[in-house]
């Protein structure tokens, strides 16, 4: 791993919601909603992360490209949900757990798209690092 990386996933790490514990690690959920930002604003991954750190919230991306910022929010809770079925499924969380978790994807999603990530960048850009 780069040394450019190790602030970002500490940042992801200390705030990631509970449903990124699986296999990925603290990781999953920016993992998760990161490819899917991606695929519903028609952007590589790549690309977008480059625009976040940029200071670019995923709100002002999918203005930018012309895509609802509401069908973006939409995109990231059915990954975050589908993630946390996944998780589920492996016997990594509870059902209790996952009606918890399922119940914040919404949230969690908005916030990750307004520019808050997980709890926040001190550049108010959305990248959560």
């Amino acid at each position: 791993m780069g040394a450019v990386l190790v602030a970002p996933l500490i940042c992801a790490v200390q705030a990631a919601p509970a449903y990124a514990a699986g296999p990925g690690g603290a990781f999953g959920a920016y993992g998760t909603m990161l490819p899917a930002a991606a695929k519903y604003l028609g952007l590589t991954q790549q690309t977008l992360e480059q625009d976040m750190r940029s200071g670019k919230t995923l709100q002002q991306l999918a203005t930018g490209e012309k895509k609802s910022v509401q069908g973006l929010e939409s995109a990231l809770t059915a990954a975050i949900k589908a993630a946390i079925q996944k998780e589920l499924k492996a016997g990594q969380i509870t059902s209790a757990q996952a009606s918890a978790e399922g119940k914040q994807a919404a949230a969690e999603a908005k916030s990750f798209v307004t520019g808050k990530g997980f709890g926040g960048h001190p550049s108010g850009s959305g990248y959560s690092g």
